[in-house]
């Protein structure tokens, strides 16, 4: 079952589907005649009802705790070749191969080639017939915990992305001093307009970074306190350009 065939039968070519009645040979010998319960386009394999049973154990006796029972076996399909079956010429009953027809209305049919009958395919039942999910107040998370807002940022977050990105007050806009010093610039580009986010340049980001880190390292200290208190510094000495 776990082997992929050499060649893998096309799917417009399978001719046997589940629900069919086909008989079972191996070679000339005649194995049995069976109800086909599943089939596998991947593997070319059919499971047919009653034919090549192996014995399984149950479930039960596999999750039974007391070791000293008996593991209890039952018998189990295990799946033929596509090619050991054939269906069931309905004129006759005897086996035959069959070939793809189609009607004057267009559709596909299987003709048996021993009578030129039409082999009808068998409609699917279900067994139970299936319920309607209905909605569970006990399951089903109300609109107001949906919509309810979990992720608030903390004050200090807040402060970090009025820093970073700057904001505009009343007809000002603001730049932060650290970007300047950095060796940003805050002259708008030919044709661009002046923006209140930083106006430097990832390179120039990049060196101030490195400078904080650095001063950090001499300092013996962690970078992330040093790197927010210089932030704070810049930002208590923003600079205010008119706009």
């Amino acid at each position: 079952m776990g082997r992929t065939p050499a060649v893998r039968m096309p799917d417009h070519k399978w001719g046997i589907h589940a629900r069919d009645e086909v008989m079972v040979y191996r070679g000339k010998r005649w194995v049995g005649k069976g109800k086909v319960l599943k089939v596998s386009h991947k593997t070319n394999r059919v499971w047919v009802e009653g034919i090549n049973l192996h014995e399984y154990p149950t479930v039960d006796s596999l999750q039974d705790p007391d070791p000293a029972r008996y593991v209890e076996y039952e018998p189990r399909e295990k799946s033929v070749h596509y090619s050991q079956c054939n269906l069931i010429d309905p004129a006759d009953g005897r086996r035959t191969r069959l070939r793809f027809r189609y009607l004057l209305d267009g559709r596909r049919v299987r003709v048996a080639v021993r009578s030129g009958a039409i082999i009808p395919r068998v409609p699917y039942v279900p067994v139970e017939p299936r319920e309607k999910p209905v909605w569970s107040d006990v399951m089903t998370t109300s609109r107001e915990h949906v919509m309810e807002r979990t992720n608030i940022p903390p004050d200090w977050a807040k402060r970090r992305a009025g820093l970073q990105g700057g904001g505009v007050l009343s007809g000002w806009r603001v730049l932060a001093v650290g970007c300047i010093a950095a060796g940003g610039s805050a002259r708008p580009r030919a044709g661009r307009p002046l923006l209140p986010a930083l106006q430097c340049s990832p390179a120039a980001r990049r060196s101030a970074q490195h400078r904080e880190r650095g001063a950090s390292r001499e300092r013996g200290r962690g970078g992330g306190c040093l790197a927010a208190a210089a932030r704070l510094r810049a930002g208590a000495n923003e600079k205010r350009v008119f706009s």
